[in-house]
């Protein structure tokens, strides 16, 4: 499957060349979006070292909108993750 990620200018390098990425017109692997501003990564995860991940109210919006097996991993992380107390 597609790996995602969220950098800026500097994480973006630092990607590019330890996974030794290279532009592509299509059929990518790899989809890295260059951030405008930093906010989005303001309330990150970090579940094992050096594993920083978006929150998963992030995550859950970012699969919701990725397409059918994205809607189904969101609804999983909704089940699992995303449950408020009544």
């Amino acid at each position: 499957g597609t790996q995602y990620f969220y950098a800026d200018e500097a994480g973006l390098e630092q990607l590019q060349s330890v996974l030794k990425l290279s532009a592509i017109p299509k059929g990518e692997n790899v989809v890295v979006t260059l951030l405008k501003d930093s906010g989005l990564l303001r309330d990150t995860e970090e579940p094992a070292p050096g594993a920083v991940c978006t929150s998963p109210i992030q995550t859950y919006l970012d699969l919701a909108n990725a397409g059918e097996r994205g809607r189904e991993a969101a609804d999983h992380l909704r089940r699992e993750r995303l449950i408020w107390p009544k």
